[in-house]
């Protein structure tokens, strides 16, 4: 046979069932190639093929997976010999996994749904779908396809709370009030906030401290507010420093009592000699 892997030391350390290990290598380096005989290698040794979980980002790549899995298994169950010596690793890992399915009666080569090969969406639904109580779901959730319609609908019942006295409406009417009344422009900043919810939200939500939630926030918006101060500072005219600062205070001063103006107490309290 042909065709030797170079790093094959490497490749044999990865698919070892009993420890845990992260790859990391170029496109087209054979990592798919790798998980599948990874794969195998975990259900040559599992009770049930559901033990053994596969997630992607990708509809596309959870069915690239799924076929070469059952490639690999219907060319051991055929006893086929591949043309270099990687691919024949690949046959006799599946000829394990399926001494393991004689055994245990589990008959993947009829049922290859029991192969557990989902995009990340699809798992987390699975989940829901088996806690319905705890998910609070009515009824079976759906991935969507195009989830900007969703978005759109949460937007505008974030905005109906504005006049239904909740606990968001006063925070609602001041965001409101600061964007001069434009609702629609409002709409469209929640929406994108929630398409890019993936680069936020883990930095405030704690389930187990739920009232740091705005804190962060704040301590967030603060650093922000301290690199742009410190970016004005080295371009502001130093002879101009006391007058901004008397108009900063002075605004401080008349801001509305139920506003939290965080830019105005930055400019006093952290930058006393700007």
């Amino acid at each position: 046979m042909t065709q030797s892997v170079t790093d094959n030391q490497a490749r044999l350390k990865a698919i070892n069932p009993h420890g845990s290990y992260i790859v990391q290598a170029p496109a087209g380096s054979g990592k798919t190639s790798l998980l599948v005989q990874r794969i195998l290698a975990l259900l040559a040794h599992a009770e049930m093929p559901e033990e053994i979980i596969a997630i992607t980002f990708t509809r596309k790549a959870a069915s690239e997976m799924r076929e070469r899995i059952t490639a690999a298994l219907h060319q051991a169950a055929d006893n086929q010999l591949a043309s270099n010596d990687y691919q024949q690793h690949t046959i006799e890992l599946a000829r394990n996994v399926l001494q393991r399915d004689n055994q245990k009666h589990w008959q993947l080569l009829q049922n290859t749904a029991r192969l557990r090969v989902q995009t990340i969406d699809s798992f987390c639904a699975s989940l829901v779908r088996q806690m319905p109580l705890l998910s609070n779901f009515g009824a079976l959730p759906a991935i969507a396809d195009d989830p900007q319609v969703l978005y759109q609908q949460a937007a505008e019942r974030t905005l109906h709370e504005l006049e239904n006295q909740s606990e968001w409406s006063q925070s609602i009417e001041y965001l409101v009030t600061h964007l001069d009344n434009r609702l629609e422009y409002l709409q469209l900043l929640i929406c994108n906030m929630l398409a890019k919810r993936d680069q936020w939200l883990r930095h405030i939500a704690d389930p187990s401290h739920p009232g740091l939630y705005r804190n962060r926030l704040e301590d967030a918006f603060t650093n922000l507010m301290q690199t742009l101060f410190n970016d004005l500072k080295e371009v502001w005219p130093q002879q101009l420093s006391q007058e901004l600062l008397s108009l900063v205070k002075f605004a401080q001063k008349y801001r509305s009592v139920s506003a939290t103006d965080i830019t105005a107490d930055l400019v006093v309290e952290s930058f006393p000699d700007f």
